[in-house]
């Protein structure tokens, strides 16, 4: 594609975005992953999906970027954080050990109508705040060129922490730090499961047929 055509698909995804965004039209697909000793699901990543009316059907690698260009990132965040919250408690219903990762941002965490969100999912469905994972990489943290815990001596990072434990002592949870590096999750990927919406979700057995090498 020629460069005068990228800026105006670019433009043109920004501007649909925007949109989409203030209509609540993008949605999480949940992609699982699976115990590789017996195929059980432990874990649904939720991932943003988008689908525009006049674009189609538009690739996160493509608008994600465009999103953080823009300065939307944050609202899409929260946009994909309340619709999985949404979610959780039919997810769980029929995944009862199951546990769903959401990617966020420190500027998700300091809002307080997230703790609020989180507070009420609590009350309604005790205990089902642990079914969540928040999964915060270096790369969200602007301004840090470290990894988290390592920068722990910049302000922004310390509020993000200290917003963490209080919400994880409110709620009765565990809070853990990883370090930099982490073993690669190898139960997840196309190799079981495309990311799919609640509804395919729902269909799905409890155990998925781990592949082999054979196979």
């Amino acid at each position: 594609m020629a460069p005068v055509q990228r800026r105006k698909r670019r433009l043109r995804i920004e501007q649909r975005l925007r949109k989409a965004i203030e209509r609540g039209d993008l949605a999480p697909h949940y992609q699982p992953e699976v115990d590789m000793r017996d195929g059980r699901i432990v874990v649904f990543e939720a991932l943003a999906r988008w689908t525009d009316d006049q674009l189609g059907p538009a690739s996160p690698a493509e608008f994600i970027p465009v999103a953080k260009e823009a300065g939307l990132i944050s609202a899409l965040t929260e946009l994909m954080f309340r619709k999985v919250l949404a979610d959780l408690p039919t997810l769980c219903q029929r995944f009862p050990e199951v546990r769903v990762a959401f990617n966020t941002s420190p500027d998700l965490l300091e809002k307080d109508g997230v703790w609020a969100l989180l507070t009420e999912l609590n009350r309604a469905h005790g205990g089902l705040c642990e079914a969540l994972e928040l999964e915060i990489t270096e790369t969200h943290l602007a301004g840090v060129s470290a990894a988290f815990m390592a920068s722990l001596h910049q302000e922004n990072c310390r509020r993000v922490v200290r917003s963490i434990l209080s919400l994880s002592s409110a709620l009765g949870l565990e809070a853990s730090a990883e370090g930099v590096e982490t073993e690669a999750q190898r139960g997840q990927g196309w190799l079981y499961s495309r990311a799919m919406p609640l509804r395919q979700v729902l269909a799905l057995p409890q155990l998925l047929e781990v592949c082999t090498a054979e196979a």
